[in-house]
């Protein structure tokens, strides 16, 4: 069935776009759980004007509480178009840090091996995402991190560098944990010698860490330690 014929209140707001672009900007909010109303013009702005967000929100396709997230009836379109919908949709607990994984996250998707982008939850260890970039057969695992200043952060810093560590000696990770995750996104489940990951810091600070590479917070400079 043809998407005109299959979501035929959505035609009149894929005009000037299509319906691919339009799942597209669905899977943007739905991976990036809280965005506003910058974020998505700025990922699409044929889509992402004031009228048809207010139309999509009117409509039940985007929840609205000072930021904008999907819907169940958005969940099941991505379910049906076949995009990896692995994250729950959030609960509206959205703070200021989740805004600043968006920014990211904004940036990552303009990548061209961008695959998709994960929040795991381990009982020592909550990253701010995984990242997953894929390139013909190869695919790499990248865990986000976006720090700001704090009390005491450079100890902060080096109890967060133990804990990935440990995850990275955890034999059950790889063993269970992406051997589900590998399977349900479609990649290849790779030997337990290729298997790794790396992290990806982004803030204002600088170490030189094995397997840890930095990135400036939006344009601040490095204090490096």
């Amino acid at each position: 069935m043809r998407n005109e014929d299959k979501y035929p209140d959505l035609n009149d707001l894929t005009k000037g776009s299509s319906f691919k672009q339009l799942f597209d900007f669905f899977y943007f909010a739905y991976i990036c759980r809280y965005t506003t109303k910058e974020h998505l013009n700025a990922f699409n702005n044929k889509l992402g004007t004031p009228k048809k967000l207010k139309w999509l929100t009117d409509n039940g396709y985007l929840t609205f509480n000072k930021v904008y997230s999907i819907t169940e009836q958005t969940h099941k379109i991505l379910k049906d178009q076949s995009y990896y919908t692995l994250v729950k949709i959030p609960v509206n607990n959205f703070t200021a840090h989740s805004l600043l994984i968006t920014d990211f996250l904004l940036k990552e998707f303009k990548r061209q091996d961008f695959y998709t982008a994960l929040f795991p939850h381990f009982s020592f260890l909550i990253p701010d995402a995984l990242i997953i970039y894929k390139k013909e057969n190869a695919y790499k695992l990248v865990f986000l991190e976006i720090e700001e200043e704090k009390p005491n952060w450079h100890d902060y810093l080096n109890q967060k560098r133990d804990k990935y560590q440990i995850l990275a000696k955890d034999k059950s990770i790889y063993e269970k944990w992406w051997k589900t995750y590998s399977d349900r996104l479609g990649l290849k489940y790779c030997t337990e010698e290729q298997f790794c990951f790396s992290v990806l810091c982004v803030g204002n600070i600088k170490k030189e860490w094995e397997g840890w590479r930095f990135e400036r917070l939006f344009g601040k400079k490095f204090i490096c330690v």
